[in-house]
């Protein structure tokens, strides 16, 4: 069986963010994003604790996908790092699932 998958990717600006996930969409690499434009964040960078606003979305895709999702992510992204994760979907209602796998095809993106 085919695995879902929940993407997550932070970026500085959630107008970039929308805009990138819009794309993964368009092009099925994803069936929908949930897009959060502001969140807090506390982090470690060259030594020293920062604090930052930034924008958070979480993609509903599947397995086969995800290396084009992190590829395409961390080839536009504005971070030298970037927060971009896949946790594997356990159990989903079974029409949601029938959705996304309708709506996702990694063969159809380049």
């Amino acid at each position: 069986m085919t695995q879902l998958v929940d993407v997550t990717i932070t970026a500085p600006d959630a107008d970039w963010l929308r805009n990138h996930c819009a794309t993964l969409v368009e092009q099925r690499l994803a069936a929908s994003a949930n897009i959060i434009p502001t969140i807090e964040s506390v982090y470690r960078w060259h030594g020293e604790i920062h604090q930052a606003t930034e924008a958070y979305a979480i993609l509903h895709t599947t397995g086969d996908c995800v290396p084009q999702i992190i590829r395409l992510t961390n080839d536009a992204h504005p971070y030298d790092i970037v927060h971009v994760l896949a946790k594997n979907i356990d159990q989903a209602d079974d029409d949601y699932r029938t959705w996304l796998l309708a709506n996702t095809s990694p063969a159809v993106s380049t």
